[in-house]
């Protein structure tokens, strides 16, 4: 098999136009069928044929060109690896397809053009979070999130332990056909699969004459300007000491059940996923954007724990979240002992996932970071919204949380 792929590649690469088929051979092609000696695969792999020569494959130059009119051929040079050199042979080349041989190996590629590719992505529904319904093993939770234009990311979880998966999506809405580029695991998807079902709800498609079934968490809102009226937060560090430097609410962490298991699983054992719209500006002139953050509870009855991934302090560029700190029994729900924080009261507050009652906590340290919690009085561990702002000439953000569903366990 790694053979094959390395045939592929080097054919590919190695395939270069004349001054007639530049036109047609520039551009991104999708690698379809491989067949040697009457055996066919199906790869789908990603390929950019650049106008000056170079050749990427998933995003990574590989190789070097250049075009042999007498001979149809194309002589590669690459310092990656010496299997991608030699010579390869065009045998037809249009507008929307290319098939080139080389030592006995002749493979199939289709024209893509990205920009149609991202508009019927963008109209197919599939945008948003969808968790799979029938995985063998009901210890594992696997969820896929499709991204505009083209990106998917899948995780797989199970207690202790993650896998993520990320590729390219491509959806055809005439023959409604689903391909998923970069996978590599025969429990999901990784040809072309038969969508048979799509709606807000639900998603049930074909691949390996297996039926996958998939219902939508969360839609996935696109980074887009918020209207929301803003609290922002007018304490300081200062504020939490003493003239002498002595702290003032030191007693105030004892008010807290964050470290009383007892208390906590009560309202812990049956959640199952928390749902945040997350508003965030991390320049003070830029446009708000917002995205749908989701964490998962694990509550553990037998050893008195729990684990819930810290979405509201640890986050990639793009505003998507990467896992953070796991918390325990000893450093519980999204700790907070790095920095001052005091209890200034109770509010009833109105979100998304319902009213509630919050005890309110305020938070600083000296780098101009303040933050202020609504966390629910009733369910212990359970934040209704958070602000996190750091008002500082260097990097100076604002984000707000917000909580929008909380999905219990069935």
């Amino acid at each position: 098999m790694k053979k094959i792929y390395v045939i592929i590649t080097t054919i590919l690469l190695v395939v270069g136009p004349s001054n007639a088929q530049k036109k047609e051979l520039i551009g991104n092609w999708l690698a379809t069928q491989v067949e040697t000696q009457g055996a066919i695969e199906n790869p789908y792999l990603l390929f950019d044929y650049t106008k000056d020569g170079k050749m990427i494959l998933m995003g990574m130059e590989i190789a070097r060109w250049h075009y042999n009119k007498k001979t149809n051929e194309i002589v590669m040079t690459s310092e990656f690896d010496k299997d991608f050199n030699g010579n390869a042979k065009i045998l037809i080349l249009t507008k929307n397809q290319l098939i080139v041989e080389k030592d006995g190996t002749k493979i199939t590629y289709q024209k893509l053009n990205l920009e149609k590719v991202a508009m019927a992505n963008k109209k197919s529904g599939l945008i948003g979070e969808w968790e799979f319904e029938n995985n063998e093993n009901p210890d594992i939770t696997s969820r896929i999130t499709f991204k505009s234009p083209d990106g998917y990311v899948i995780n797989q979880k199970k207690e202790y332990m993650e896998t993520k998966l990320k590729g390219t999506w491509i959806f055809n809405p005439k023959k409604m056909t689903l391909i998923m580029i970069g996978l590599r695991d025969e429990t999901l998807p990784i040809r072309e699969s038969k969508v048979i079902q799509l709606n807000e709800n639900n998603f049930e498609f074909e691949n390996y004459n297996k039926t996958f079934k998939a219902h939508k968490i969360v839609e996935m809102t696109t980074k887009e300007e918020s209207t929301v009226e803003r609290e922002h937060l007018t304490f300081y560090y200062e504020d939490f000491f003493t003239e002498n430097g002595d702290e003032k609410y030191a007693a105030d962490k004892e008010k807290l059940p964050w470290n009383n298991w007892k208390i906590m699983k009560k309202d812990l054992l049956n959640v199952h996923q928390l749902v945040y719209s997350y508003e965030f500006n991390n320049d003070a002139n830029a446009v708000f954007e917002t995205e749908i953050l989701t964490t998962d509870v694990i509550a553990n009855l037998e050893y008195e724990g729990f684990i819930i991934e810290n979405i509201f302090s640890s986050y990639d560029t793009s505003g998507n979240p990467e896992p953070g700190p796991n918390t325990d029994a000893n450093h519980p729900l999204y700790p907070l002992q790095e920095y001052m924080y005091r209890i200034v009261g109770n509010e009833q507050i109105t979100t998304p996932a319902g009213t509630f009652d919050c005890t309110i906590i305020e938070v600083s340290n000296d780098y101009d970071m303040n933050k202020k919690l609504w966390m629910i009085s009733d369910k212990i561990g359970i934040y209704a919204k958070i602000i996190d702002e750091n008002t500082s000439e260097n990097h100076p953000y604002y984000h707000l949380y917000t909580l929008q569903k909380i999905i219990y366990k069935d």
